[in-house]
């Protein structure tokens, strides 16, 4: 017959906690995870947490269940809910890319997938706002790849 725990001692910090404080993980023997919820959320919250989280999200979306996953409205409404706060977060981003997007189609500026990458000389695919979103500055782009593109958001960050 099994015996019920009500303490545990986390791995991170090396205290003894009631089983409450740790997250469920089917995966254990004991159907806890190995670090008590403070010291997940610490480090979730840092760099290398972070980092961690992003890779293991890229890997799980390439899957054949991240890529079901995809597909599904559940997917859709976050996305959706992530880019509404974005834009809320941002309101002249959008106004900035449709104004290019305007100019592209008007013939005033290339296509980006017809010059190179301004930073690294690799087919361009996007354009980059350098100078920010702001309405004098809406035109103010240069070609990038999408790899430079993400890097210079992360100088900016």
């Amino acid at each position: 017959m099994a015996t019920e725990i009500i303490s545990k001692s986390c791995s991170e910090c090396k205290q003894r906690k009631p089983v409450l404080e740790f997250y469920k993980n089917k995966s254990t023997n004991d159907g806890l995870q190995y670090w008590c919820k403070s010291c997940m959320k610490t480090y979730n919250q840092n760099e290398i947490g972070k980092a961690v989280h992003r890779r293991a999200s890229a890997r799980f979306l390439k899957s054949p269940r991240g890529n079901a996953y995809q597909k599904s409205s559940k997917y859709k409404t976050i996305q959706r809910k992530a880019e509404a706060k974005f834009n809320a977060h941002y309101p002249n981003h959008q106004k900035a890319k449709n104004a290019v997007n305007h100019a592209i189609r008007a013939g005033r500026l290339p296509r980006p997938d017809t010059q190179r990458c301004y930073y690294c000389t690799n087919p361009a695919q996007e354009y980059h706002h350098w100078r920010g979103c702001e309405k004098e500055h809406w035109l103010d782009v240069v070609p990038a790849c999408i790899k430079c593109h993400k890097k210079e958001h992360r100088k900016i960050a």
